[in-house]
């Protein structure tokens, strides 16, 4: 070392030193200019050094986009104090932990001196440990989840209040056998409410499905009924046993009920009213004991009044009856079920996907017309498509089947507010206008209305003479 310090100076060496080191060092005057910068720093920059030395820290944040994600230095020259903080480094995409301190020289002049240290891959490590972690509480979650339903079978994922009332009132029919007629829009979760109802129920029985309007009306007889050996020209030699035949100690599940033929519902009503089936071809009837479940989004009393549907077949379907609301009813529900359809996806598909903030209001404010499955196909189409892990709003936007023909989702309550002029007290008396014109335009009735706001009745109706005006609503 001695010989070595006979050629070059003991400062130059220390500048080795410091260049050689895997940490950025860099070293900024009183205005933030740099006058000393190593290797490490320039590569975590992304700068060329003859562009480095022409640029201030000031102009590095100021920049459209900008270089940094804040100026520690600066922070330091403006309180004289220690500062560590995370910047990102927008060119090379770099997450540092920036530590600044400052000290003073002989001539009373500020030196600022960044240590930069590059921690992207730990932090990226740290994501992967929280997913792995996600994970697991995911799965210690469903089996606590399934352990509860064991004991307690109400389902506590919704967060609406319509929801809610419609699980607790179905705990309360779990070991009763009575039909159950399920309404609701296309894509509400009438499938997943009848298979609900079937798990929790006492019946040991299968689940057995049949879409009404998806079997041709001259094979529904037969795929409903069975048939015996020689039935009808075709038949198999062994006969057949129907879908009621083998949905006996189980759930027979009528799904689009609206589309079977008249001459079918009489012979259902027959099987529901006898608790007896049978086969086409046969002389004898087989006792038959099996839950109803039917369900439809069609206006079965408009059927009734055109001649379509039976009226006591409607009362017999109908003892015990529940009406799924649409998303758009329901909005507080909209984001859980995205996260938990998120979560099963990305399991599914081995991917570690993620909303943005914009996106998620723009899951709730959408009125999702194709209410669940459109969610959950959406949802799906995104995850198979994107390469991206995070979910944006235009990502969204763009995997929306029905955006281009939807109403304007500025017009959502609070979805422009912000940008629209006036005080404080005026943003919220707006927001509140609109909340109530929204509720009472979804609900129909001030009643519903006041029910999904956790309002009385006489202060919407208050608020409603103030804000609203020409609604045509009724009380019921």
């Amino acid at each position: 070392m001695d010989n070595l310090l006979l050629e070059r100076s003991k400062d130059n060496i220390y500048l080795d030193i410091v260049n050689s080191i895997y940490d950025g060092v860099c070293i900024y005057d009183g205005q933030g200019r740099p006058v000393y910068a190593n290797d490490a720093h320039m590569k975590y920059l992304g700068f060329q050094e003859d562009e480095f030395w022409r640029i201030d820290l000031d102009t590095m944040i100021r920049l459209d986009p900008p270089l940094v994600s804040r100026a520690v230095t600066l922070e330091v020259l403006k309180t004289k104090q220690p500062r560590t903080r995370m910047v990102d480094y927008y060119r090379t995409g770099k997450s540092c932990l920036v530590s600044a301190m400052p000290f003073y020289l002989e001539t009373g002049e500020v030196l600022v001196t960044s240590i930069i240290r590059d921690v992207t891959e730990l932090l990226a490590l740290q994501r992967r440990v929280e997913e792995s972690e996600a994970l697991q509480e995911n799965y210690r979650s469903r089996v606590k989840e399934l352990e509860s339903n064991y004991v307690n079978p109400t389902i506590a994922r919704t967060k609406s209040k319509a929801m809610s009332d419609i699980f607790e009132k179905a705990s309360r029919i779990f070991n009763i056998t009575a039909p159950v007629l399920l309404g609701g829009e296309t894509g509400v979760g009438k499938d997943f409410f009848a298979k609900y109802l079937h798990e929790n129920s006492t019946m040991e029985g299968p689940f057995i499905k049949v879409n009404c309007g998806a079997i041709p009306d001259n094979l529904l007889e037969s795929e409903l009924f069975g048939y015996e050996a020689g039935a009808f020209t075709g038949a198999n030699k062994k006969g057949k046993a129907g879908l009621i035949e083998l949905a006996d100690n189980g759930t027979l599940y009528l799904d689009e009920i609206a589309d079977l033929p008249l001459a079918l519902q009489v012979k259902l009503l027959g099987v529901i009213q006898d608790r007896q089936v049978s086969r086409l071809g046969g002389t004898k009837s087989k006792p038959i004991n099996f839950r109803i479940i039917a369900a439809t989004n069609a206006d079965l009393k408009a059927r009734i009044a055109a001649g379509l549907f039976r009226a006591d077949l409607y009362y017999r379907l109908n003892v015990i009856s529940f009406n799924l609301p649409p998303l758009r009813q329901r909005r507080e529900d909209i984001f859980p079920l995205a996260d938990f359809f998120l979560r099963e996806l990305n399991t599914e598909y081995h991917k570690h996907m993620f909303f943005e903030p914009r996106a998620i209001r723009l899951l709730n404010a959408y009125d999702w017309p194709g209410n669940i499955r459109e969610l959950k196909n959406t949802l799906e189409r995104i995850v198979v498509m994107i390469n991206e892990s995070c979910i944006t709003r235009e990502t969204l936007e763009q995997n929306l089947l029905s955006w281009e023909t939807h109403s304007d989702l500025s017009d959502k309550p609070g979805a422009t507010l912000l940008n629209t002029p006036g005080e404080l007290k005026e943003k919220v008396a707006r927001f509140e206008q609109a909340i109530i014109a929204e509720a009472i335009r979804d609900y129909g009735t001030l009643n519903k209305a006041a029910e999904a706001l956790g309002i009385d009745v006489s202060t919407l109706v208050r608020k409603k003479k103030k804000f609203v005006s020409g609604t045509p609503v009724q009380h019921e």
